[in-house]
C-alpha cells in the first residue's frame, strides 16, 4: 500500500494562514549545489534587469530639457486619471512630492516613486 502523505514546506503569514505551499524533495550534495547555483544565476539576472531599467529611468529622469518636463506632466496627469478610476492606488506622499516639486521647486525622488508611475514615465518618454 502507497503511504499518502506528501512532505511539503509551507510559509504562513502572521495570522497563521498558508501563503505558500511547495513540494519538498530529496536531493543529494552535488544536486543541491547545482540548485544553488542556478539559483545565483536566476537573482543575478534578475538584478541586473531591475538596475539596467533603473539605469535608464535614471537617465530620462535626469534630463532636465522643456520636453522632459512636459513629460513628466503627461506621465503624472496619466497616473493621476488611473488613480482617479481606481485602477492604481493613490500614494498621497508621491502626490505630496510632486506638489513639492511643482510649488516649491523640490526634487522628486526616484526611489520613493510609485512604480505605476515609472512605468507610465517609461512609456511617455517612449
Amino acid at each position: 500500500m502507497k503511504d499518502k502523505n506528501k512532505h511539503v514546506a509551507i510559509a504562513y503569514d502572521e495570522n497563521g494562514k498558508c501563503l505558500l505551499v511547495s513540494k519538498v524533495k530529496l536531493v543529494n550534495d552535488l544536486e543541491l549545489n547545482k540548485l544553488f547555483n542556478e539559483q545565483r544565476e536566476h537573482e543575478s539576472k534578475e538584478l541586473k534587469d531591475k538596475q539596467k531599467i533603473e539605469d535608464t529611468f535614471e537617465k530620462l529622469w535626469s534630463c532636465t530639457s522643456d520636453i522632459n518636463k512636459r513629460n513628466i506632466f503627461i506621465a503624472k496627469a496619466t497616473y493621476d486619471r488611473f488613480v482617479d478610476r481606481g485602477f492604481i492606488d493613490e500614494d498621497k506622499e508621491f502626490d505630496k512630492a510632486f506638489f513639492d516639486f511643482v510649488f516649491n521647486g523640490c526634487e522628486l525622488d526616484y526611489e520613493k516613486m510609485p512604480n505605476e508611475f515609472k512605468t507610465i514615465f517609461e512609456k511617455v518618454v517612449g
